[in-house]
């Protein structure tokens, strides 16, 4: 791996760990259409990179990054947008809670695996079943690869792939929730760990992503209803 590529990988890292929160909240609705609420949450980082710096968040400071929130926003939109079955489309800026992210309508779980669907991808990593008073999660991310991407790494530099790993263990703070509201009330799910609310309607799972990465930790569930 050439240098240059090293050290921005590095600072990619770098620039992700601490305090990020994303949340993924899904409605379903009897018929299978729903909608999606996505955010993504600098909130808590931004507040530690300041005190790191031993800087104030003035309005400078948040105009600057809000520009940058901006941006990420936008492409949430622009991404989403391109997928058919898709109406009511909004971008989420709040940037005084530094947190950004797409609401939407989906036409039915198709469309909903579409735009949940990275472009950077040939396929998605997870995908969701609708069906009656069932709804299922696969995950298809491929740890596999990812070990193997870290194995090629390791035998071209192993003290980079040393500093590689204890950077990457800084992702601890990186949270991934999962909202689902079903139509009826739960009956039964398959994930431990899981939370239901009191009307047993909203299921909730909250992992961090570096587990997601580094275990046997998946988000495969099927909920009943």
């Amino acid at each position: 791996m050439k240098p240059i590529y090293k050290i921005l990988l590095l600072l990619f890292i770098f620039q992700l760990s601490g305090c990020i929160e994303i949340v993924e909240e899904i409605t379903f609705n009897a018929d299978g259409s729903g909608s999606v609420r996505y955010t993504f949450n600098m909130e808590r980082f931004v507040k530690n990179m300041a005190e790191m710096k031993n800087e104030e968040i003035d309005e400078e400071a948040k105009k600057k990054i809000g520009e940058g929130l901006d941006k990420l926003a936008d492409s949430f939109i622009f991404y989403v947008k391109q997928v058919k079955g898709v109406t009511k489309l909004k971008a989420i800026k709040d940037y005084d809670n530094f947190t950004v992210g797409v609401s939407y309508n989906f036409k039915n779980v198709e469309t909903l695996n579409k735009a949940l669907t990275s472009p950077m991808k040939d396929k998605p990593s997870y995908v969701y079943v609708f069906k009656d008073n069932e709804i299922t999660r696969k995950d298809y991310f491929e740890k596999d690869s990812i070990k193997e991407d870290e194995k090629i790494v390791e035998e071209e530099d192993d003290q980079f792939t040393k500093n590689l790993n204890a950077m990457t263990d800084s992702l601890m703070d990186f949270t991934y929730i999962t909202i689902i509201h079903t139509p009826h009330k739960i009956k039964e799910y398959t994930l431990k760990d899981a939370i239901l609310d009191e009307d047993s309607t909203t299921f909730t799972k909250t992992v961090k992503l570096v587990n997601l990465i580094k275990s046997d930790t998946n988000m495969d569930f099927t909920i009943r209803y």
